[in-house]
């Protein structure tokens, strides 16, 4: 939506906050699917040659990169065509144990 794409390159001011008090920052998903990556295989260095094979994988096997934490639906990955809010802080943090993701349309919504 709008909102987001303005809120995401800060036209709003302040960045909206993560429940844990981190930053929502707005990505593509196909930098979600890097930070997936990194998570999920730490041993997979980013400029290594498997890196584009392991987002190529996600890309083909995966309905979705995430799930929105506010409505609980799959956050579709379309290359190109959305975004999704994501903590800054991943999984750093005790307050969610996971990454914390945010679709478009909750963000509009809240």
């Amino acid at each position: 939506t709008v909102a987001s794409y303005w809120a995401g390159v800060g036209g709003t001011g302040d960045a909206p906050r993560c429940v844990c008090g981190s930053s929502l920052i707005r990505v593509s998903c196909e930098q979600r699917a890097d930070q997936f990556i990194r998570q999920v295989y730490p041993q997979v260095r980013r400029d290594s040659d498997r890196f584009p094979e392991f987002r190529q994988q996600i890309m083909r096997r995966r309905r979705s990169i995430a799930i929105c934490d506010l409505c609980d639906q799959h956050i579709p990955f379309l290359v190109g065509a959305s975004g999704i809010w994501t903590c800054e802080s991943g999984m750093a943090t005790i307050l969610h144990a996971e990454s914390y993701d945010v679709c478009d349309r909750c963000f509009a919504e809240h």
